[in-house]
């Protein structure tokens, strides 16, 4: 069994020292060291912070301040939930000044070569990923906790619909409409 940990800080100024303490508790926390980490955020539309529809970026600057820390290099990625925006979003949410402010790399997975990835998965066989993500050496999920008409609930399972480019996330809604089969696809995806 995994094991998590939850942490509560009050505001955003604390959040580094929460998420360090929250790494603390783990077992098996990879190595960073001279690897590229990418952090996936959730992007869901261009934004502001205090629409919380977004991975807040000042969780974003803690993450990728750890990563430094621990001598990786930080990626910042996603595809918008909105076809051909993420550029928008990634301006709108402060995730992009953020990425800049920290020296972090901004990835656009919408503006990047495809790769076909066989998959053993139930639903979905085949799905088309960024290139780029097969040089990742870890991979982070940041998501935004918030509610979702099919799912209920979104959290870093459903956050890595994202990884998926473009159009390929509605193909993915309008195939499996349902709750069951659309939980059943991302664990898919995941694989």
């Amino acid at each position: 069994m995994s094991k998590v940990s939850f942490i509560y800080t009050r505001d955003y100024k604390d959040v580094k020292a929460g998420i360090e303490k929250a790494i603390n508790l783990l077992d098996n926390v990879p190595s960073f060291y001279d690897k590229r980490v990418l952090l996936k955020v959730n992007l869901m539309k261009g934004a502001p912070p205090d629409r919380a529809l977004n991975t807040h970026p000042e969780f974003v600057r803690a993450m990728i301040r750890i990563v430094k820390e621990k001598g990786g290099k930080p990626l910042v990625g996603d595809s918008s939930g909105l076809v051909g925006l993420t550029n928008k979003a990634f301006e709108a949410s402060g995730i992009a000044k953020v990425a800049k402010e920290e020296g972090a790399e901004l990835k656009n997975f919408d503006a990047m070569t495809l790769h076909k990835k066989e998959i053993p998965g139930e639903i979905i066989q085949n799905i088309w990923i960024p290139e780029e993500l097969l040089k990742i050496d870890v991979r982070i999920t940041l998501p935004k906790l918030k509610t979702h008409t099919l799912t209920v609930l979104t959290g870093a399972i459903k956050n890595q619909m994202g990884l998926l480019p473009g159009g390929t996330k509605s193909k993915i809604h309008q195939l499996v409409p349902a709750v069951r089969k659309l939980s059943r696809a991302l664990v898919d995806i995941n694989l």
